[in-house]
């Protein structure tokens, strides 16, 4: 849905043709991230300077949700205002991992990320330096913030792009009623 709020922009004569052929790139990318294709690999450093690998990274719970975020966005406020008390639950916890991966780029918002991450300890932080104009921004092909992109955890396959905390619930829960 987020993307979809761009397209008016491709048709802008106003809009820089450079930043067009980057969105409608986007905007056609995006296409590619379905469920059951394997989600393109992210190598990131923690905050305090360990690598992350997501092929690598191997948590006991059974899925993954990919949280692209920026410390000053409301609306990321909102789903992580949402998510997090939801996910710290144990028996959530058990199924799902959350890698919330910051696209904060200015000085102001890096240090509001610094802060705002303290809240959220028991999720994985990681912050791609070049915000959306990083690797990992144009691999998910994202543009806008939040995103949120689910994972499985074994083999690192695209569940899912819930649009809302609400639709992520309703997948989680669904998924621990069909494995019971």
């Amino acid at each position: 849905a987020g993307m979809k709020a761009l397209e008016p922009y491709l048709n802008d004569p106003d809009c820089l043709t450079s930043r067009r052929k980057e969105i409608a790139r986007r905007l056609e990318g995006i296409e590619t991230l379905v469920p059951g294709t394997k989600a393109p690999e992210i190598r990131l450093n923690s905050p305090d300077g360990v690598p992350f690998s997501l092929y690598g990274y191997s948590p006991s719970a059974r899925y993954i949700v990919l949280l692209f975020w920026s410390a000053d966005c409301s609306h990321c406020k909102e789903v992580i205002e949402a998510l997090y008390p939801w996910q710290q639950d144990q028996q959530i916890r058990s199924q799902l991992s959350v890698v919330a991966i910051s696209l904060d780029e200015a000085d102001s918002e890096v240090s509001a990320w610094q802060e705002v991450r303290q809240e959220y300890r028991n999720w994985l932080h990681l912050r791609a330096e070049e915000g959306v104009r990083s690797k990992v921004a144009a691999d998910y092909y994202i543009l806008s913030t939040p995103q949120m992109i689910l994972l499985d955890t074994e083999t690192k396959e695209i569940i899912d792009m819930p649009g809302t905390p609400e639709r992520l619930n309703d997948i989680i829960q669904l998924k621990m009623l069909n494995d019971n």
